[in-house]
């Protein structure tokens, strides 16, 4: 026996079977390491917390065609990868079945589940053919069910593990289900209607946001503020550069006190964005399909609007920035072939460069936003004793702040290029204040209205209450412009997961927080110098194309040489 021992056989076979159970164990195992960029091969940790809450086990049937081309299939191979990691996380909480509808009895269930088919063309060396295919799940939990199309117009969903736990969690709320949310209506504040042609879609509706909304936290109301806040609201929505009535200026001062929270989305400068001809193309943000006018800053709304939200610590800077250093890159059809150009006027900020710096665990998971069209604040901590100031996002130090300037892509990219005065220090752009208020009246100068009972006034916050006062320098970060083409509708993804996860936080409920921030990233390349600018853009351009060619015709006549030839 201890010959055996000895050997190099044994040796081996413990080796191997030592190796099966070491991979039975971390097949089993709740650590993993996902490498990729936007963690496409792993779950959050919203995964987790939304199925441990849960009172009686889900059951998820996934009705996915397997026999497709190679590029679908690789699409779908990332949704089985989800799954599988959450049918791995969830445990018993969740019963996943998995269904290759490959004949007429799986084609009628998934039929009765509610997932139709897709046509799907298949070409096979000199015929094609076109058959279905089914991509969807069905959810259940006790009596109620959804179905979820894995399929978004053209392309494979990339953020199956949020749209699911979104869904579960609204199995809690049967019906018809009303938010705290409401957004307030005001001379200057942007409009929210229905889009019935495409110039609906511009940068000053946002009905795309209250629709998004709604589908995400319940339904969203629109309130005007010539009378008291309703109590059921909780949130208050407000964008623009509202020109506020003394009236609604205390409404939403005693909105505070109660421990309301005020969502600020405010723009210091205002321009037009017309059609330059009746069909533009729908893959430009503002550029050679529309003309954008020269902006300019609204001095006498923003003196009004800073007057009142200053006596809370946080104004608004009456400038434009552009980010030369970190702009936001854009598809622009000119010519005869289509470019990316980089847009200063629109910045990507990222965490990785220091702009996110919101610790919170609800915005850990925000790792890129795009301001269009932006401000930046002042914070004077002084005002509110008992308030406390998070800097969420920050510009960059090499970023310039204008007065007044022409918004088209060749005028700003051309100021950009030449500009080296700049700021010289990042500057808050988005701020949340979070405490107990003071209020910004006295008895004694409370405005004098029928509609406001005085004796029901409040100088300071409710005990055992907390604000927060979120402020934002763009009113743009959502708007209906973003949702025209894929780019866009990326972008907005991007910013509405940011403030979607700041809505739950400050209501306190963030389950759903990291799963909704793994949103697909815009790939950049922040360039400090126009130097090494200029030297990459003409490296790939000329550069190695020259090389690659030079290389093939010395291999060319080596080759020839060899054969003889001259």
């Amino acid at each position: 026996m201890k010959k055996i021992i000895q050997t190099q056989a044994f040796l081996y076979c413990n080796l191997l079977v030592l190796f099966f159970l070491l991979n039975g164990i971390c097949a089993r195992s709740a650590w993993r390491l996902d490498l990729s960029r936007d963690q496409i091969n792993s779950v959050s940790e919203s995964t987790a917390r939304v199925f441990q809450a849960l009172d009686e086990p889900v059951l998820i049937e996934a009705f996915i065609s397997k026999e497709v081309t190679g590029e679908i299939s690789g699409e779908t191979q990332l949704i089985f990868n989800t799954l599988y990691e959450m049918d791995r996380v969830a445990g018993e909480k969740l019963k996943l079945l998995i269904y290759n509808p490959d004949h007429e009895d799986l084609r009628n269930k998934a039929q009765e589940r509610g997932i139709q088919g897709v046509q799907i063309a298949q070409q096979k060396e000199i015929e094609s053919s076109v058959r279905l295919g089914y991509f969807g799940l069905y959810v259940q939990k006790g009596e109620q069910s959804t179905v979820i199309p894995l399929l978004d117009g053209n392309w494979f969903v990339k953020d199956l593990e949020y749209r699911l736990l979104r869904e579960i969690k609204s199995f809690g709320r049967g019906g018809e289900y009303k938010s705290n949310i409401a957004f307030a209506m005001a001379t200057g504040s942007p409009e929210i209607y229905a889009w019935t042609r495409q110039q609906d879609q511009n940068k000053d509706n946002f009905y795309g946001f209250k629709n998004t909304l709604s589908k995400e936290l319940g339904a969203v109301d629109s309130i005007e503020l010539n009378l008291p806040i309703p109590v059921r609201i909780q949130s208050l929505i407000l964008m623009g550069l509202p020109e506020l009535a003394e009236k609604e200026i205390y409404n939403l001062d005693q909105f505070l006190m109660r421990g309301g929270n005020l969502i600020c989305m405010f723009s210091s400068f205002e321009f037009t964005m017309q059609l330059a001809n009746a069909r533009p193309n729908p893959y430009v943000l503002g550029g050679s399909g529309k003309t954008l006018g020269r902006a300019s800053i609204k001095e006498k709304e923003l003196a009004a609007l800073n007057e009142w939200l200053g006596k809370y610590g946080i104004t608004l800077r009456g400038e434009i920035i552009i980010e030369p250093s970190q702009p936001m890159p854009i598809w622009d059809f000119k010519g005869s072939f289509p470019k990316q150009i980089l847009y200063p006027a629109w910045a990507v900020y990222t965490r990785e460069a220091g702009n996110i710096v919101a610790k919170d665990p609800a915005l850990k998971g925000i790792e890129q936003l795009v301001f269009p069209w932006f401000s930046s604040l002042d914070v004077k901590n002084a005002k509110q004793a008992k308030l406390k100031f998070h800097n969420l996002v920050q510009s960059s130090s090499r970023a310039v702040s204008l007065k007044s300037t022409s918004l088209d892509y060749s005028e700003i990219q051309r100021m950009s290029q030449s500009a080296n005065d700049f700021i010289g220090r990042q500057v808050p752009l988005a701020v949340l204040a979070s405490g107990s208020l003071k209020s910004a009246y006295s008895k004694a100068n409370i405005p004098n209205d029928k509609d406001i009972d005085k004796s029901l006034h409040r100088s300071e916050q409710l005990v055992d209450s907390t604000s927060n006062l979120l402020v934002i320098g763009t009113s743009y970060l959502l708007s209906d412009v973003l949702l025209q083409n894929q780019i866009g509708i990326k972008i907005f993804s991007l910013n509405n997961s940011f403030l979607l996860n700041l809505l739950e936080l400050v209501e306190g409920d963030t389950d759903l927080a990291d799963a909704r921030g793994r949103q697909s990233t815009i790939s950049t390349l922040i360039v400090s110098s126009s130097f090494v600018s200029s030297f990459i853009s003409w490296t790939f351009s000329l550069g190695l194309p020259l090389l690659i060619g030079i290389f093939g015709v010395m291999r060319l006549v080596n080759r020839n040489k060899k054969r003889g030839l001259s």
